[in-house]
C-alpha cells in the first residue's frame, strides 16, 4: 500500500461534505464486474481489502480511496485477423468482393462475439485526501490515470475542486541549478539519476543512470544548455525518489527506518497493518509536500480563501 508515485492536486477550495457524506457519495460508483458485452468497467473498491465493505478508509483527517478498473483484453491485431478470415470466406463462396461497408458490418459482428468470450484484466489506483493540509495524492506514474480517477471523484462527490499545483519557480530550473550553480539544501541529496533536455528544441533528450552526475560529460551537456528536466534525489534520509519537471513524484523508495516504525504494532491483522502503513506513509508525505513546495518559492494559490500555501 505504499504509494511509490505522488501525482499531486491542490484543493483550491475545501471540500463541503462531512466524511459521512462522502462516504455515502462514494458508493454511486461502486465497482461491479464488466457487462458481457462491456469492453471496461470502472469504479471503486475498499482501500484494505476485499472484506471489507467501506470504500474509503479515515485516519486522522487522511481520507484513503481505491479505484479499480476491468478491461477486456481485446487485441485489434486479433479482430483484424477474424475480420479477414470471415470476409475471406465470403469472396471465395460467393465469388464477390466484399465492400468497405459490408467489412465494417463484419467487423461490429466479430466485435460483438468476442467481447462476451474475452479475457478480462484488472489494475488499481490509490489515492488519498489530505483534508488538514488541502491535497489530493494519487498514486500513478500516468498522468492521464490520475485523471481518470479525479474524474470519477467528481461524478462521486459531485464537485471535486482540484488542480495541478503551480509554483512560482518551475521545477527545472530548480534542478538544473541544483547541477550547476547551487547545491540542493541540506535536507536534499542528489544521487545516480537524471535527465537532460533541449527544452528549445524537438530533440536532445538524454537520459543517465548509475553514473556520475558530475562528471565531464554530464557538466558539457548543462553548459551547452540543457535542462535538467528529471533529477533522483533523497530527502532528509526519508526516502528517495524521482522528481520529474511537472512537479511529480515517481519511484519512491522509503528508507527503512521509516518502513520500520510500521512494523511495530502488536496486532498482525491486514486492517491494523493497513492503518499503520497509510498512518506513518501520510504523516512523512504531509511534512514532505511543504519543503517541496518551499523549495519551489511556494505554490501560487487561486483567491479561495485557503490561504495555504504548502
Amino acid at each position: 500500500m505504499w504509494f511509490k508515485n505522488l501525482c499531486l492536486y491542490r484543493f483550491y477550495k475545501p471540500l463541503t461534505q462531512s466524511v459521512e457524506q462522502i462516504q455515502e457519495d462514494l458508493q454511486k460508483h461502486k465497482f461491479r464486474p464488466c457487462g458481457k458485452l462491456e469492453m471496461f468497467s470502472y469504479g471503486l473498491i475498499s482501500p484494505v481489502d476485499k472484506k471489507h465493505d467501506e470504500l474509503f478508509k479515515s485516519i486522522d483527517g487522511y481520507l484513503m480511496v481505491c479505484a479499480q478498473k476491468e478491461e477486456k483484453v481485446l487485441p485489434a491485431s486479433v479482430v483484424r485477423e477474424y475480420v479477414d478470415e470471415k470476409v475471406q470466406e465470403i469472396e471465395d463462396t460467393q465469388m464477390r468482393k466484399v465492400r468497405k461497408k459490408e467489412k465494417e458490418e463484419i467487423r461490429e459482428e466479430v466485435l460483438h462475439d468476442l467481447t462476451t468470450k474475452a479475457f478480462t484484466k484488472t489494475s488499481k489506483v490509490y489515492a488519498y485526501f489530505d483534508l488538514k493540509n488541502n491535497w489530493l495524492i494519487v498514486d500513478s506514474a500516468s498522468r492521464n490515470k490520475a485523471e481518470e480517477l479525479t474524474v470519477l471523484l467528481r461524478n462521486c462527490l459531485g464537485s471535486l475542486p482540484v488542480e495541478p499545483p503551480k509554483t512560482h519557480t518551475l521545477t527545472s530550473n530548480i534542478l538544473t541549478s541544483w547541477m550547476t550553480e547551487n547545491p540542493p539544501p541540506a535536507d536534499f541529496s542528489i544521487e545516480n539519476e537524471c535527465e537532460l533536455r533541449d527544452l528549445e528544441s524537438d530533440g536532445g533528450i538524454i537520459r543517465c543512470k548509475n553514473i556520475d552526475l558530475t562528471s565531464t560529460e554530464i557538466t558539457n551537456h548543462l553548459e551547452a544548455g540543457k535542462s535538467c528536466t528529471r533529477l533522483a534525489l533523497n530527502w532528509d534520509e526519508k526516502f528517495s525518489f524521482l522528481l520529474c519537471d511537472d512537479l511529480s513524484v515517481k519511484r519512491i523508495k522509503y528508507d527503512d527506518l521509516v518502513l520500520d516504525q510500521a512494523e511495530q504494532s502488536d496486532d498482525e491483522s491486514v486492517e491494523a497493518q493497513f492503518d499503520a502503513d497509510f498512518s506513518i506513509m501520510a504523516m512523512e508525505i504531509s511534512n514532505f509536500l511543504p519543503r517541496l513546495m518551499e523549495i519551489h518559492g511556494g505554490a501560487i494559490e487561486k483567491d479561495s480563501g485557503l490561504g495555504n500555501s504548502q
